[in-house]
């Protein structure tokens, strides 16, 4: 029979395994925090934003698995405006039709010394800024968590717009090294050789959007401070680190610490 001092000496001895033991077999205690306590609260909504090529699709796609929320990629939402080219022509809007349906590093002249916040990229968050806003609040509405992924993704203008909640976090994803996301766009590009050669030819104004992008993020912090935010840099970071940096995240923000 074990005694209370044999029992609790396991006790601390399996203490001090567990870490060790969940490491070497590549277990996420948040995994199986969020597992027992039934997820994240119910309209829990996950914003994840970047450049061409930082792993915006790849992470979404992870945190979905883990956590088993909703994926919207914003590009979809830009398809459905698109689709409605009729109607943008009867209201004589041809050059926003135009505006939405570009790839935003095709927006404008690459070798333009236009400053890239004011340009037809700034236009494009613009106008999807509302739907955004629009879908994301019925989500949140109707309990259901979510993330929503894509360049178009403007924190700024989403509050701007309304949207703020306690359960709502901005992810933004940067990759500083210039030959790290030219790799990555190869890759991303795969064996489409026209698509590899636009991305090798606007890698500069891909960077440069970066930047636009890292900016709004900051200025954040002007409209509401007390929004959740991270800003992650993955240059070397591999997709399983970034996810567990934003579980992490989210947890925290789930359960303050009092």
């Amino acid at each position: 029979m074990i005694n209370l001092d044999n029992f609790l000496s396991i006790l601390t001895l399996f203490a001090t395994l567990i870490p060790g033991m969940l490491a070497f077999l590549d277990i996420n205690i948040y995994d199986i925090i969020y597992k027992f306590k039934g997820g994240i609260p119910k309209g829990f909504l996950i914003f994840i934003t970047g450049t061409n090529g930082v792993g915006k699709t790849t992470t979404a796609l992870k945190i979905q698995e883990k956590l088993g929320m909703r994926y919207i990629h914003v590009n979809a939402l830009r398809e459905a405006l698109r689709s409605q080219e009729e109607l943008f022509m009867k209201a004589g809007d041809e050059a926003l039709y135009n505006t939405l349906k570009t790839p935003p590093y095709l927006l404008d002249n690459p070798d333009s010394s236009q400053n890239i916040a004011d340009s037809d990229f700034q236009k494009q968050c613009e106008i999807l800024g509302p739907v955004i806003t629009k879908v994301a609040k019925y989500y949140y509405d109707e309990n259901l968590s979510t993330i929503f992924e894509g360049i178009n993704i403007s924190p700024k203008i989403l509050i701007e717009k309304g949207l703020s909640s306690l359960f709502v976090l901005f992810v933004n994803l940067n990759v500083t090294d210039r030959s790290v996301l030219e790799n990555r766009l190869d890759k991303k590009a795969g064996y489409n050789a026209s698509k590899k050669a636009v991305f090798r030819k606007y890698i500069d104004k891909i960077i440069e959007i970066g930047k636009t992008i890292n900016k709004d993020f900051e200025s954040i912090d002007d409209k509401v401070p007390e929004i959740n935010k991270l800003y992650i840099d993955n240059t070397t970071l591999p997709v399983k680190k970034v996810t567990r940096k934003i579980i992490k995240e989210v947890k925290k923000i789930c359960n303050p610490r009092k």
